[in-house]
């Protein structure tokens, strides 16, 4: 008897960490998305330490970007999971598969073709200063990653 109390306590836990993992999982995706343009903002300060007026720019290139985004492609890609998830429940075949990576790249190339003007437009303004500042960043980035791969006593991490 003892025995089963302790399970159902395990299951109960277990369900009320999952059920807060989904909760929490869809309000992140909620907060970067509503957060998208800071987030965007301050990865691209990262690594190519802008100046003020980049900053504006890119701040105001973002506003429409990311307007256009959530009007246009957010509801291209909830069609696009309601019908995976009605191909999944059927079973996956292989044009499925194909389905699903077309899909992809075509949500993928009209992603790049909003971002590249004004993309263009803010690589037409980095200075040679901000181009060694972004090959730094790509530099300790990949020591980094090879540090936490290959360990500080050259062992290969195979977990990581």
């Amino acid at each position: 008897m003892k025995r089963t109390h302790m399970w159902g306590t395990v299951r109960t836990a277990a369900l009320c960490l999952l059920s807060m993992g989904v909760l929490l999982s869809g309000c992140a995706l909620t907060f970067g998305y509503r957060h998208a343009d800071w987030m965007i903002s301050w990865q691209l300060d990262h690594y190519l330490d802008l100046t003020a007026g980049q900053r504006r720019d890119v701040t105001a290139r973002l506003k429409p970007l990311l307007a256009r985004h959530r009007t246009e492609a957010i509801p291209q890609y909830e069609q696009f999971l309601k019908e995976l998830q009605q191909r999944v429940s059927r079973g996956l075949t292989r044009e499925d598969l194909e389905w699903m990576y077309a899909s992809y790249d075509r949500f993928r190339e009209d992603l790049f073709e909003r971002a590249v003007p004004d993309g263009s437009a803010l690589l037409m303004t980095v200075s040679e200063r901000q181009v060694r500042n972004l090959e730094d960043v790509n530099i300790h980035g990949l020591e980094d990653r090879m540090f936490d791969v290959v360990g500080m006593n050259g062992d290969v991490n195979h977990a990581g």
